[in-house]
């Protein structure tokens, strides 16, 4: 299931061009995640946003003593080189990225590819 994500002030917002004060989504990545017998490794999975009003993901790794990345899946490339080779996670830090197109995008961790999520930006 996808989670639509939204400011708690939404409506007001509605009747102004001004998003500024959106915040952006939070991402965690779970303890045992580097376990492929665990399910639950990013939290959430599945996130559905609105482009240009709630389009920015920070992916933050809360998994103590490992390593993760955050890389597209299907040898795409919307991340660029800094969500693999050039931006490793170690624990308690955190990767941003802001989308600037609709579609979805699918990612996984590249030493833990059971790791899986996606990103819906309509």
């Amino acid at each position: 299931t996808s989670l639509f994500y939204y400011s708690s002030n939404f409506d007001s917002l509605l009747s102004s061009s001004d998003y500024s004060n959106i915040d952006p989504v939070y991402v965690m990545i779970l303890p045992g995640s580097y376990n492929p017998e665990n399910n639950d490794f990013y939290y959430p999975k599945n996130v559905q946003l609105i482009l240009g009003l709630n389009s920015t993901i920070i992916w933050l790794n809360n998994d103590s003593d490992i390593l993760h990345t955050v890389t597209a899946s299907f040898s795409r490339n919307y991340f660029g080189e800094s969500a693999t080779r050039m931006n490793y996670l170690l624990p308690n830090e955190e990767w941003s990225f802001k989308f600037t197109a609709e579609g979805t995008y699918k990612y996984f961790c590249a030493p833990h590819p059971w790791m899986t999520g996606h990103i819906i930006i309509i």
